[in-house]
C-alpha cells in the first residue's frame, strides 16, 4: 500500500511540474518548443522595445541596485541560448536588458538574437572601459560616436619589416596602414624585434544598403546612430554622476559625460601604458573595451539604431591598480542610461502611463 501511495504521488508531482513548465511563461524554450513562437509574439504585442545590453556582471548589478526596472507582470523574462531577456519598463519606457557576456563574439551573438527575435525601437549598450585619454578620468562616461576593431591586424615578421623599407617591396597590408613595430618599444632602447610589426586592419561588413554586388565593404571606424547620438549629446550634458567611490574616499576630479570620442574594442583586458598611448597618438582611441565596435557592427548591419555609454573605471595600464573603480565606473554608466531613457520617453513620447505593463 505504501509503494502504491508513494508511486501515485510521484506521478502526481510530475504532472503538475509538466503542467507549470507548459502553462507558465517564465522558463526556458528551446527554439523548436511549440510555445517559444507564441511566448515571443505576445511580448512584441506590446512593444517595440528598447533593448539595454550589458556584458558582466558587475555591469548588470548596477542596473539592478538602482532600482528602477519595472518587470512585466505577465511575461518578466525569457530564456534564449543560455541568456536571460528581461522584459520590463524603465521610466515608462519599455525594455528589454540582458547580460551577453564578455569579448566580441558573445556581444554579436545576443545582439543578433534580440534584433532576430525581439520588436525594437534601438539598443543601448553600457559598460565600463579603460581610458586611453587622460582627460577622461575615472568614473566619467564617453558617449562613443566612433569605434573600430583595433585587433585586426596584419601581422609581419622582422624580415618583411626589413624588405619594405630596403626595397619598397609591401608583401602585406598597404603602406597606408598604421603600423606598431615591436622594436621601437625595446627597453632601455629601440631596435630589432622578432615580433616584427602590426599594421591595423579594416573589418568586412555587410549590409542590405551597400551599393556592391556581394553587399560588403571595408570599414575601420563603425559610427553609432546619429539620431539616438544628438539626444544624447542635446540633453546630457549636465547630468551629475558619482564621485563616491566607498565610504573613505571620493575621486578628486569630478567625473562627466563626454561626447564625440572614439573607442577601441579587442578580445584583450588591455593594462599596457605604451600601446594605451600608442592607441590615442594614432587613432585618437579614448576608450578601451572588448565589445562596443562589435554591438555597432551587427547594429549597421541590420539597420538598427544603437547607442553606446562606456564609463572608466580604469587607465588602460598607465594606474597602478586596475579595476580598482569598477563598481564606480557601472554605477555611473547606468546613472547615464537611465537619464537617457527619460529623455528619450520625453522626446518619442514612449513613457507609459502605468509602468507595470502585462503582454
Amino acid at each position: 500500500m505504501g509503494r502504491k501511495w508513494a508511486a501515485e504521488l510521484a506521478v502526481l508531482v510530475a504532472v503538475v511540474l509538466f503542467a507549470v513548465a507548459m502553462a507558465h511563461p517564465r522558463f526556458a524554450l528551446r527554439n523548436s518548443h511549440p510555445k517559444r513562437g507564441a511566448l515571443v509574439q505576445k511580448v512584441n504585442m506590446n512593444g517595440p522595445y528598447f533593448a539595454i545590453l550589458m556584458t558582466f556582471a558587475k555591469e548588470l548589478n548596477a542596473l539592478v541596485n538602482a532600482d528602477v526596472f519595472t518587470a512585466n507582470s505577465d511575461v518578466p523574462y525569457i530564456e534564449i541560448a543560455g541568456r536571460i531577456f528581461n522584459i520590463g519598463t524603465i521610466k515608462g519606457v519599455n525594455v528589454i536588458y540582458v547580460m551577453s557576456g564578455e569579448q566580441m563574439v558573445n556581444a554579436a551573438l545576443t545582439m543578433q538574437i534580440l534584433i532576430d527575435t525581439f520588436d525594437l525601437y534601438g539598443i543601448i549598450h553600457y559598460g565600463i572601459a579603460g581610458s586611453s585619454n587622460n582627460s577622461l578620468t575615472f568614473g566619467s562616461v564617453s558617449v562613443v560616436k566612433y569605434a573600430a576593431f583595433t585587433a585586426s591586424w596584419h601581422w609581419q615578421s622582422i624580415w618583411n619589416c626589413f624588405l619594405s623599407m630596403h626595397t619598397g617591396i609591401q608583401l602585406y597590408g598597404t603602406s597606408d596602414n598604421v603600423a606598431m613595430k615591436f622594436g621601437s618599444y625595446n627597453y632601455p632602447e629601440a631596435g630589432g624585434n622578432l615580433l616584427g610589426t602590426i599594421e591595423f586592419d579594416t573589418t568586412e561588413f555587410y549590409s542590405p544598403t551597400i551599393n556592391t554586388t556581394v553587399g560588403k565593404t571595408k570599414v575601420f571606424w563603425f559610427e553609432v546612430d546619429s539620431e539616438l547620438y544628438d539626444i544624447a549629446a542635446t540633453y546630457l550634458t549636465d547630468v551629475k554622476l558619482d564621485s563616491e567611490v566607498n565610504s573613505t574616499y571620493t575621486l578628486p576630479v569630478e567625473p562627466k559625460v563626454a561626447f564625440g570620442l572614439y573607442g577601441g574594442t579587442a578580445d584583450t583586458f588591455l593594462h599596457n601604458a605604451a600601446f594605451r598611448d600608442f592607441l590615442y597618438n594614432n587613432f585618437n582611441v579614448s576608450t578601451t573595451d572588448e565589445e562596443t565596435a562589435s554591438v555597432i557592427m551587427v547594429s549597421n548591419s541590420n539597420e538598427v539604431p544603437c547607442i553606446v555609454f562606456r564609463s572608466v573605471s580604469d587607465m588602460s595600464g598607465s594606474e597602478k591598480i586596475p579595476g580598482a573603480y569598477e563598481l564606480l565606473a557601472a554605477k555611473n554608466a547606468v546613472i547615464a542610461v537611465v537619464k537617457y531613457l527619460e529623455v528619450i520617453g520625453d522626446v518619442y513620447g514612449l513613457a507609459r502611463k502605468s509602468s507595470n505593463q502585462t503582454c
